[in-house]
C-alpha cells in the first residue's frame, strides 16, 4: 500500500488544512510542516461573544488570525498573492 501511494502521489510532502485546535498561538507551526490553510472555529468565533452579540470581539479575532497567518505564510515561503497586490480588485 505504502508503494501505492508513493507511486501515486511521489515523494514530496502534501499540503494539507488542519482543522480541530487550531489556534493563534500555534498558526505559524501549521504553516511550518507545510499547511496550506487554517479551519478555525471556536477561537475565532468567541461564543460569549456570540451571545452578548460582541461583534467587536470576533472582528478583531479574525484580524489577529490573518495578521498571524500572514507572518506565518511570510516565514514558511507560503505567501498567497492577492489579487490587489496584483492591480486587480477583490
Amino acid at each position: 500500500m505504502a508503494y501505492r501511494s508513493r507511486a501515486r502521489y511521489g515523494t514530496k510532502p502534501r499540503a494539507f488544512i488542519p482543522t480541530g485546535g487550531v489556534n493563534l498561538a500555534n498558526a505559524t507551526e501549521y504553516f511550518a510542516a507545510g499547511a496550506f490553510a487554517l479551519g478555525i472555529g471556536a477561537d475565532l468565533v468567541d461564543l460569549t461573544a456570540l451571545r452578548k452579540n460582541d461583534s467587536q470581539k470576533i472582528v478583531d479575532a479574525a484580524r489577529a488570525l490573518v495578521e498571524a497567518v500572514k507572518k506565518a505564510r511570510a516565514a514558511s515561503g507560503t505567501e498567497l498573492k492577492s489579487k490587489e497586490s496584483e492591480g486587480r480588485r477583490v
